[in-house]
């Protein structure tokens, strides 16, 4: 997927073992960035299976954003954008609610 296909509901994630990156210019981004600010108390409190339910919720309404969100992730070699599985998405979302439980509660 080239840059100009991105839409204003999509997610640009980092890589192998990384949540979802930071792109204040991204509006995918900056939604995902505020569900996670907007949640992220109700997820530190939360049991592990509590957690999970909140990941899939996550990503279920990125995915079902209008347009139609996608969590994408860059191919080094093409530099082509590329839509990751549900499955992937799943465990992007739930590391970056443990990266952002980790960075806003070091504050």
């Amino acid at each position: 997927i080239p840059l100009s296909d991105i839409n204003e509901s999509d997610v640009l994630c980092e890589g192998a073992g990384r949540g979802v990156m930071v792109d204040a210019n991204n509006p995918g981004n900056q939604r995902f960035q505020a569900l996670l600010k907007l949640k992220s108390n109700s997820f530190r409190s939360s049991s592990k299976r509590e957690k999970l339910k909140m990941a899939h919720l996550a990503a279920t309404l990125v995915h079902e954003s209008i347009p139609r969100g996608r969590f994408l992730i860059m191919n080094p070699d093409s530099g082509l954008w590329h839509e990751i599985k549900e499955d992937k998405a799943w465990s992007k979302v739930l590391r970056s609610f443990i990266l952002h439980k980790s960075s806003s509660s070091s504050k």
